[in-house]
């Protein structure tokens, strides 16, 4: 099963309110394993990684416009994990389709 990470990212995105940039996996880029490293660091605008408490993963699927939650892969603070964390996606999460 081949996992397209752009509605991820892009879920993340919109909802974070500080200024990560994600480096992997890369804005559209597949994942062809159920676990795999999510890399982040802090992109120089305010508000800065260091003034944040907390951060939530979670993975979406669908439309921009019409995003549905499907599983919380991780959570944590930002001293316990500065840079990134090995997430994995549960079997049988999404749907099995070919992405376009």
């Amino acid at each position: 099963m081949r996992l397209s990470v752009l509605p991820l990212f892009l879920a993340l995105a919109q909802s974070a309110l500080g200024a990560i940039q994600f480096s992997s996996p890369a804005a559209g880029q597949s994942v062809a394993t159920l676990s795999f490293q999510v890399t982040w660091a802090d992109n120089g605008v305010a508000p800065l990684i260091s003034t944040l408490q907390s951060w939530t993963l979670t993975l979406y699927a669908g439309p921009d416009t019409a995003l549905t939650s499907l599983v919380q892969l991780a959570a944590g603070t930002y001293v316990a994990n500065p840079a990134g964390i090995l997430v994995t996606i549960p079997p049988g999460v999404g749907a099995n389709v070919k992405n376009v």
